[in-house]
C-alpha cells in the first residue's frame, strides 16, 4: 500500500514532525539541566533563543507580505494579456490593487473586533492553563507555548495550499516541506517555551486535516486571489506575533485570528463592487 495515496498523509507527517521536534527540544533542555548550569544563565539562554526566533518570525512575516504583494502585481499584469501579442500587450501594474489592500485592512479590523468580543486570547490561554493544571504543573507553562506554536504553525499559505493539494491530488510535497520547517521551529520553540509547543498538533491537525478532507468542496470556492489575500493577512499576524516574541509590544495575537476568515466573503464582495 502506497502511504502517499492516503489523503491525510501530509498532515500526519506534519503532526509527527512537530511532536518529534518538541521531544528533541525537551531532551536538549533536560540534558542542559543535567549539566547544572546556573539558573540565570539558562533563563537568559532561553530568552535569547526566543527573541531570536521572534526575529526569524518577523522576517518570515515581512517576506510573506512582500511576496503576496508582488504576486498580486504579476497576476494583475498578466490578466487579460498574452506575452508577445500586439493586441493584448503585457502591461506591468503600477500600483497595488486598492481592492486587495482594502480587503486586508477590513479583514484585520473585523477580525480584531470579533476576536475582542469573544476574547479569544483569554479563552485560548485559559485552555492552556487547564491543560497545565491537568498535568499537575509537571511541564511548566503550557499556555504560552501552545498559543505561540499554534499561530506559527497554522497561519500561512503553506497550510492552506498544501492541504488542498493533499486532498485534491494526493500531492503532499508542500505539507512535507512545511513539516521540515515546523520540525526545526518546534525544537527551537520548545527550548524556550516548553512542552506547550507539542499541544499545537491538535489545531494543526484539525485545520489541515479539515481542509484536506473538504478540498473537493473548497477548491471551487477558494480563488487564487482569495488564497493570496488570506496568506497576506496571515503574514501580517506573523509580524504581530514577532513583536510579541521579541518583547517590543505585548499583543493579543489570538484575538486577530478571525481576520484570516474574512477574505472568504470580502474578496468576492470586492470583485462584485469592482464590476459595477
Amino acid at each position: 500500500m502506497n502511504l502517499q495515496n492516503i489523503k491525510l498523509f501530509g498532515t500526519i507527517v506534519n503532526v509527527l514532525a512537530i511532536l518529534l521536534g518538541c521531544a528533541l527540544g525537551l531532551l536538549v533542555k533536560k540534558l542542559a539541566k543535567g549539566k547544572k548550569e546556573p539558573s540565570e544563565k539558562g533563563k537568559g539562554l532561553s530568552e535569547a533563543i526566543f527573541r531570536g526566533m521572534g526575529l526569524c518570525v518577523f522576517a518570515i512575516g515581512v517576506a510573506g507580505v512582500i511576496k503576496c504583494a508582488v504576486n498580486g502585481q504579476i497576476l494583475s499584469a498578466l490578466e487579460g494579456s498574452y506575452a508577445g501579442s500586439a493586441e493584448a500587450p503585457l502591461v506591468l501594474a503600477k500600483a497595488l490593487s486598492p481592492e486587495r489592500t482594502l480587503v486586508v485592512i477590513l479583514s484585520v479590523a473585523l477580525g480584531a473586533l470579533v476576536g475582542h468580543l469573544f476574547d479569544l486570547d483569554r479563552r485560548i490561554h485559559r485552555l492552556g492553563a487547564r491543560i497545565e493544571e491537568k498535568a499537575k504543573n509537571r511541564f511548566g507553562s503550557v499556555a504560552e507555548g501552545f498559543v505561540t506554536a499554534t499561530l506559527l504553525f497554522c497561519v500561512g499559505s503553506m497550510a492552506i495550499v498544501g492541504s488542498l493539494d493533499s486532498g485534491l491530488y494526493r500531492d503532499h510535497t508542500i505539507l512535507i516541506t512545511k513539516a521540515t520547517i515546523d520540525f526545526v521551529s518546534a525544537i527551537v520553540l520548545t527550548l524556550s517555551l516548553g512542552v506547550g509547543v507539542g499541544f499545537s498538533i491538535f489545531p494543526v491537525f484539525l485545520l489541515q486535516g479539515g481542509i484536506t478532507l473538504l478540498a473537493g468542496a473548497l477548491a471551487p470556492v477558494l480563488s487564487q486571489d482569495m488564497i493570496a489575500t488570506i496568506s497576506e493577512v496571515g503574514c501580517l499576524l506573523l509580524v504581530a506575533l514577532s513583536f510579541d516574541m521579541m518583547g517590543i509590544k505585548k499583543m493579543k495575537v489570538m484575538n486577530l485570528m478571525p481576520a484570516v476568515l474574512f477574505p472568504l466573503g470580502l474578496v468576492p464582495l470586492a470583485d462584485l463592487i469592482a464590476k459595477l
